[in-house]
């Protein structure tokens, strides 16, 4: 699920909490935000 502070997955029957860097209010928001999160996951790779 999503909501304003961030966002739970599940892989394999395991659950993780992903927390957005600040509160979101709007689908566009959201998508920015998860966006920049995937850049960061790369950019450590």
């Amino acid at each position: 699920g999503i909501d304003p502070e961030g966002c739970d997955i599940v892989l394999d029957g395991e659950a993780r909490r992903i927390v957005f860097a600040g509160p979101v209010t709007t689908p566009a928001e959201a998508r920015k935000e998860l966006v920049r999160l995937v850049a960061e996951a790369r950019a450590r790779r």
